[in-house]
């Protein structure tokens, strides 16, 4: 995606987006720090609430994660739109 450093390629997830800059000087961005974000849930296999840290400098995110309580992995989707959570959701595998 042209213009976005991922997370991957930059740790402290500093994100570059274009600015409106008009003038003709060249291509010009804006740096902005994308602070993760703590999110509760509740695990679909054992019902207890559960806290995660969602990290909002990527839009769009799916991967599984082990419950802390029970162990069995969740599939976690979640997607950002302008540096808010937008959909979220924790499902059993299988």
């Amino acid at each position: 995606m042209p213009g976005v450093i991922s997370s991957e390629e930059n740790p402290n997830r500093w994100t570059a987006v274009p600015s409106n800059r008009v003038d003709g000087a060249g291509a010009a961005a804006i740096l902005y720090y994308a602070s993760p974000v703590e999110h509760e849930f509740t695990c679909p296999y054992c019902g207890e609430e559960i806290s995660m840290v969602l990290d909002f400098s990527v839009g769009r995110q799916t991967y599984v994660e082990d419950c802390e309580v029970c162990c069995k992995p969740i599939e976690i989707s979640f997607k950002v739109v302008d540096d808010n959570l937008a959909s979220f959701y924790a499902k059993m595998l299988g």
